[in-house]
Parts: C-alpha cells; sequence; structure tokens
C-alpha cells in the first residue's frame, strides 16, 4: 500500500539553547603576556567540584566524556553508593578502560562574584594520566562554552557577562602537588586562583 503525503503541518520549533543569546567573542584583549608556547600546552584549569577545587583539569574538546581519576574522586568525599552502573569506554588511553561508575556532581567555574555551577555526569575510572579530571565536549556543551587555544582561554556565558577562565601554566600542570582536598574559601578569600575572570553577575545558575 502507498500513501502520498499532499500537506504536511509544521512542527513545533525546538525551544533555543539556554544561554545562546549571550555572544562569545576573542580579541586582543584575550592575548596571552607570553606566546612562547602557544598551541604546545594543553589547556587546563580548577574547578571545584562538590566544594573542592580540583586542580589539573583538562579541557579537552575532543573528549567524548568527563573522567575524574579514582584517585581524585577518593578524595571529594563523595559516597561510593551514588556510583551508578555504567559501561566500558576507549581513546583516552591505548586501552579499553573499566569505570568503577558513575556519579552526577555540582562543578563551578568563576570567582565569588561571577560565576556557573552546573550538574555534570561523570565516568570514575583509573586513567593513568597527569591530570586529576578530564573536561570533555559534553560540559563544554552544558556550560555553552567555546575555546581558544591560541589565546589559551576558554569562555562561557554568565547572566549578565562572559566569564573568561585562563588555563593554568605549564609549572602548575606539571607539579608534583597532589589535588587539594580543601572545601571553599570563605567569600573574604580568593577562590580558583590559577582562573581569571571578567564582568561580573549575581546569582548561580543550573
Amino acid at each position: 500500500m502507498h500513501r502520498e503525503v499532499t500537506s504536511a503541518r509544521p512542527g513545533t520549533p525546538s525551544p533555543k539553547v539556554k544561554w545562546s543569546q549571550y555572544a562569545i567573542t576573542f580579541n586582543a584583549s584575550d592575548h596571552p603576556a607570553s606566546t612562547r608556547d602557544v598551541g604546545t600546552l594543553p589547556m587546563v584549569c580548577t574547578p571545584t567540584i562538590n566544594n573542592i577545587a580540583v586542580v589539573k583539569t583538562l579541557i579537552d574538546g575532543d573528549a567524548g566524556l568527563n573522567v575524574i581519576s579514582t584517585e581524585t574522586f577518593a578524595k571529594l568525599q563523595v559516597s561510593y553508593n551514588r556510583l551508578m552502573p555504567t559501561m566500558l569506554f576507549s581513546g583516552v588511553t591505548d586501552e579499553t578502560i573499566i569505570p568503577i561508575g558513575q556519579v552526577r556532581l555540582t562543578i563551578t567555574f568563576g570567582s565569588r562574584n561571577n560565576y556557573r555551577t552546573v550538574l555534570i555526569d561523570f565516568y570514575i575510572a583509573h586513567i593513568g594520566l597527569p591530570y586529576n579530571v578530564i573536561r570533555g565536549y559534553p560540559m563544554l556543551a552544558k556550560f555553552m562554552a567555546a575555546t581558544h587555544h591560541a589565546y589559551d582561554v576558554v569562555k562561557m556565558p554568565g547572566v549578565m557577562e562572559r566569564s573568561s577562565l585562563s588555563a593554568a601554566m605549564k609549572k602548575r600542570l606539571y607539579a608534583p602537588s597532589s589535588m587539594p582536598t580543601r572545601p571553599h574559601q570563605p567569600p573574604t578569600q580568593r577562590m580558583w586562583t590559577p582562573l581569571t575572570t571578567s564582568g561580573k553577575h549575581q546569582g548561580r545558575s543550573r
């Protein structure tokens, strides 16, 4: 039996993605002080995950998932009972990785007066790399973030202005220090010290 379509009702337009009304641009004001290592260093930063500042967080726009190392997860003060079953994955190292589970945690970027917080699903696994966390494109999409590797910066929309988070320097990435296990600092002190921000807004987004 054959059916002929003579007319069609237009579908309901999908709602626009949150924060899409804000343009993200890069210009000379984002230029790093030194261009010696432009394009040669990985982009890393220090977000706050589950109220703990996590150094050596790699921003990898080619990664299809977000991963927290098992060593880092043990310091995040999260109950292992919250882990959900998940599948194997590959591509991070030369071998297939068997995660111990998946968990949804809050992650915050920015400073006290200009920040964004969202819930992100993380794979928990032993990754055998010099990073505590790998932030893939699912997280970049959730934050509506854009990266510029020549300027070594990632930007994301805020409530009023954009946040500009500079990547940590190479010496910070490969320093032998372990991940700190401190909670949020009091509001009177500086938080997320490897990051710089521009613009201000009040409030938090989930």
